[in-house]
C-alpha cells in the first residue's frame, strides 16, 4: 500500500488525538511509536515529536527508546543512530 492509499495525518489531527488519550501539559509519556501506523503524516517523524512536545508543553517529559542494537560500540548521544525508527530518531 502507497501513502496515497493511506489518510493523511497533520500534526493538529495528532495533537486532538494524543489529548482525547488523556495526554495533558506537564505529563511524563514514554513512546513505543510506528510512524507507519499513523498513516501519511504530513511532515513526517518530526511532525509526531513536535506533536507529542506541544501537548505535553515545556513542563512535560516525552521518553522513546533509543536503542541502537550493536549499530555504534560506544554510544554518543550526537552520532549514535536510533534503530527504532524514525520517530526515535527525530526526536
Amino acid at each position: 500500500m502507497s501513502h496515497l492509499d493511506q489518510p493523511t495525518v497533520t500534526q493538529p489531527d495528532l495533537e486532538a488525538g494524543l489529548r482525547d488519550l488523556g495526554l495533558a501539559a506537564g505529563d511524563l509519556v514514554q513512546v513505543h511509536s510506528s510512524l507507519s501506523a499513523f498513516g501519511h503524516v504530513e511532515g513526517g517523524a518530526d511532525t509526531v515529536v513536535d506533536a507529542l512536545l506541544a501537548v505535553v508543553g515545556p513542563t512535560g517529559t516525552v521518553m522513546v527508546p533509543t536503542f541502537n542494537h550493536g549499530a555504534a560500540d560506544i554510544f554518543d548521544l550526537h552520532t549514535s543512530p536510533s534503530t527504532n525508527g524514525a520517530i526515535t530518531e527525530a526526536l
